[in-house]
């Protein structure tokens, strides 16, 4: 009986010590993440120290030469490491033209703005700008990427906001599907959250009461790949070389149907204004000036046969999955990039805000677009030398 007593024991303490051994694995485990890992409770719009590289095929994108690199930052932030050392730090936030995926970091507008800076002010006036555009981002998703990412970086001195090219392209690819209150409801702010950011504590890790640690948030990265590689698929889709654009753009050279006349697009305008104040109210909630830029395009009522063939925007439904949905005439998009654009420049001036009208002043050609509303590396040089001009002359750059 007593053996008996003696191997229950055994059993019981090999049991505790096996537990034992798990607990102090899992601690060892957890400690390691979190070493290893980002910072499980940030927002990250693009993945932490993402390196890409891209060669853009000859004459897909006219003005553009590759190779080019696009360099993320610990922060999700396309940009330098943003330390201790910098006297001004600028957040750029918008769509593709902001992210400027296929031009090199250095060409980007955002960076060129930062070299600008310090080739004019050098030590005396460090500044750092930082990128968090990213491809299909309308004012929607903006809002609720600064609504973390101001608060996590934090002392950010200025926002630049490129916007509305993305908001008017949805609304026209959504045709009657459009609803301006979709965005509002609750239900859709997780898919708001998926959408603007790479990482975030997503609520599948809370569901399973893991949100709080690093193994919690492994498992939210798994799942979230899992689900879909959101930045590996927009590179995908748009290819390595840009070999998609021609695809793109024979889809809208063959369209059965080509739209002279747009939807009514006041209720989409109006969804957009109260985007722009809220954005507004929250950038300078966080200390931020606000600077917005007026989305400039290729399109024009006259639009050359030369110019006409590099587009492939402006399409209804999933136009660049596959060929046989209708376009918007280069007229049509013009108009309808002159009224949003007109809704931000009032916004502007209602609520006293800094504004640069890019629609004015970046020609509507091959010097400045590859496409409908891309720059290529002479255009983005164009927005950063628009954005610097603005900024000299202005504290704190200036005492004026």
């Amino acid at each position: 009986m007593s053996e008996v007593r003696g191997g229950t024991r055994g059993a019981l303490a090999r049991l505790v010590l096996v537990f034992a051994g798990l607990l102090v694995g899992l601690g060892l485990g957890e400690i390691a993440l979190r070493i290893a890992l980002p910072d499980f409770r940030r927002h990250y719009v693009h993945e932490p120290n993402l390196r890409w590289r891209l060669d853009p095929a000859p004459g897909v994108m006219p003005g553009v030469s590759g190779p080019s690199r696009f360099l993320v930052n610990a922060d999700g932030v396309r940009g330098d490491e943003l330390g201790p050392g910098y006297d001004y730090r600028i957040l750029a936030v918008g769509g593709s033209t902001t992210e400027c995926l296929y031009l090199d970091q250095e060409e980007a507008w955002p960076y060129r703005i930062q070299e600008l800076l310090d080739q004019a002010f050098g030590p005396a006036k460090r500044s750092w700008v930082g990128n968090i555009g990213r491809s299909g981002r309308r004012t929607r998703e903006h809002l609720v990427q600064l609504e973390y990412v101001l608060a996590e970086l934090g002392n950010i001195d200025a926002v630049i906001l490129l916007l509305g090219a993305n908001d008017i392209m949805r609304r026209l690819a959504e045709d009657d599907r459009y609803d301006p209150q979709a965005w509002a409801r609750p239900e859709a702010r997780e898919a708001l959250l998926a959408a603007a950011f790479q990482i975030y504590p997503s609520a599948h890790a809370r569901r399973f009461g893991l949100a709080e640690s690093a193994i919690g948030s492994l498992l939210t990265r798994w799942w979230l790949r899992r689900e879909a590689q959101r930045d590996a698929a927009e590179i995908q889709m748009q290819g390595v070389r840009g070999e998609n654009y021609a695809r793109w753009r024979e889809f809208r050279a063959s369209t059965p149907e080509l739209r002279a006349r747009l939807p009514d697009l006041a209720p989409a305008l109006q969804e957009y204004a109260s985007n722009l104040e809220a954005i507004a109210r929250v950038a300078r909630g966080n200390g931020a000036r606000v600077i917005l830029m007026a989305q400039p395009a290729l399109y024009q009522p006259d639009l050359p046969q030369r110019y006409e063939q590099l587009l492939w925007m402006g399409g209804v439904g999933d136009f660049n999955r596959e060929a046989g949905h209708a376009y918007y005439t280069a007229a049509a998009m013009a108009e309808a990039f002159e009224r949003y654009n007109a809704v931000l420049l009032d916004f502007c001036a209602r609520a006293d805000l800094e504004c640069i009208d890019l629609s004015r002043i970046v020609p509507r050609d091959l010097s400045s677009f590859y496409d409908d509303v891309h720059f290529n590396e002479s255009g983005a040089d164009r927005v950063a030398r628009a954005v610097f001009e603005h900024l000299r002359r202005r504290p704190p750059f200036t005492d004026r």
